[in-house]
């Protein structure tokens, strides 16, 4: 027995991967969440830091893949195609509670974070290429280290990463260094913005303003508490889930039509642009057809899910073409981050509790994704509070608006002089 339980171990240490199905996948990051949620309880630094529960497994998790691999060269493979989806449906249940008459009462608002955005956008970029310049490093690195992939993300990197790789002067390992740089950047979205979130909340001694009503739909489903005892049913379910699979069949054709050769806007976007025509053709005479706990529930846990999907996939590994230099500019580019989320849009923002929690978001999509943004800010709310009008204007503007941004300020930078030349 002993002799063929050794045979089964070395037969499985001589694999050079261990591939995990769907399903596998999908239980391994249910673990990851709890590994996040009991080290946090335990170790009172990174529970006063209220880290979002995937990351902190996650990270726990990408350095037990990391010890696997340089023990045994192993690689680990997982399907997280699941994943995908589960961003699908959160977003989707973030679209199905924005009714307009929320956009009418925040629309100043989001105006005004868009202007914020549009100015990060430039920033980040101008340290990007200002520092690879420094460097003596060719400036399209420092776009990849820029908003490239810090604000868009790996598909945004693998756009241009390609583009950059297969230009008339290439840049070798353009596509390796935009998804070393997006990894980079999740990880530290993830790190850095609910302590800046809690930093302002603690300094100016906030708290949440808005009163907690029934007919208020939004603070219902942004309190995100998973203590309240809410009304959700067999029926509620089954509909928001025929509601939620309508905006995933309709949000990707959405997001074809808008698609252009000049930016590339993620899937997610359609089922957010549909969620929210639908809340608001549904409500104008009832809203028994939105069920905002229900919603909320399905969010959660999609948003949950699909984090701690994204963080098991990294491989610390990959990460060495960000020694030297461009770990400079990584470590540069966050710190710009965190000062401008804490003080200019804190402050333009308003300064009060619900510019705190739009601060930490800020570092969320800053330098990771939306879903990290709005995991910091659920992070938060579940100690502090509900904030409606953070959750409103940040998902609506790190979600749709702030790609098209993006990309607009890409092309502007790469249509510099030094760029022209380069990339024809």
């Amino acid at each position: 027995m002993v002799e063929e339980l050794l045979t089964i171990i070395k037969k499985i240490f001589t694999h050079n991967s261990w591939d995990f199905n769907t399903l596998t996948s999908i239980l391994i990051a249910i673990f990851i969440l709890y590994l996040g949620k009991t080290i946090s309880a335990k170790i009172n630094f990174l529970n006063r830091l209220n880290l979002p529960d995937p990351v902190v497994g996650g990270v726990i998790f990408s350095i037990f893949t990391l010890l696997v691999y340089l023990f045994f060269n192993i690689k680990m493979n997982f399907d997280t195609t699941a994943g995908d989806y589960l961003m699908l449906v959160f977003f989707a249940t973030v679209g199905l509670n924005a009714n307009l008459r929320l956009l009418k009462r925040g629309g100043k608002g989001l105006i005004i974070f868009l202007g914020i955005c549009f100015i990060f956008l430039l920033f980040q970029n101008f340290i990007g290429v200002g520092l690879a310049s420094v460097f003596n490093l060719d400036p399209r690195i420092g776009l990849l280290a820029g908003s490239v992939t810090l604000t868009g993300g790996h598909g945004t990197g693998k756009v241009y990463g390609d583009m950059f790789a297969s230009a008339s002067t290439p840049l070798t390992g353009a596509v390796e260094m935009a998804m070393a740089c997006a990894t980079f950047g999740l990880i530290l979205g993830g790190i850095v913005g609910t302590p800046v979130s809690k930093f302002l909340i603690t300094k100016f001694n906030l708290s949440p303003t808005a009163p907690e009503t029934k007919d208020s739909v939004e603070m219902k489903f942004h309190s995100r508490r998973y203590d309240d005892k809410e009304s959700v049913c067999t029926d509620t379910m089954l509909k928001s889930i025929l509601l939620i699979t309508i905006c995933i069949i309709f949000g990707g054709p959405i997001v074809d039509l808008l698609n252009g050769e000049d930016f590339i806007l993620p899937g997610f976007v359609g089922c957010l642009f549909t969620g929210i025509i639908l809340c608001n053709i549904l409500t104008i005479k009832s809203k028994e057809h939105i069920h905002a706990e229900t919603l909320a529930v399905i969010g959660n846990v999609s948003l949950a899910i699909f984090l701690a999907m994204a963080m098991m996939k990294i491989r610390l590994w990959e990460l060495a073409p960000l020694a030297g230099s461009l770990s400079i500019i990584m470590l540069v580019q966050t710190l710009f981050v965190v000062i401008f989320a804490a003080t200019v849009s804190f402050f333009i923002m308003g300064r009060d509790y619900d510019s705190a929690i739009i601060s930490g978001g800020l570092c969320g999509f800053g330098l990771g994704s939306t879903p990290t943004a709005i995991a910091n800010m659920d992070s938060i709310v579940k100690h502090f509070g509900p904030a409606p009008r953070a959750f409103l204007i940040v998902p609506l503007v790190g979600a749709f608006s702030l790609d098209i941004i993006n990309a607009i300020v890409i092309q502007c930078y790469m249509a510099l002089p030094w760029f022209t030349d380069l990339i024809k």
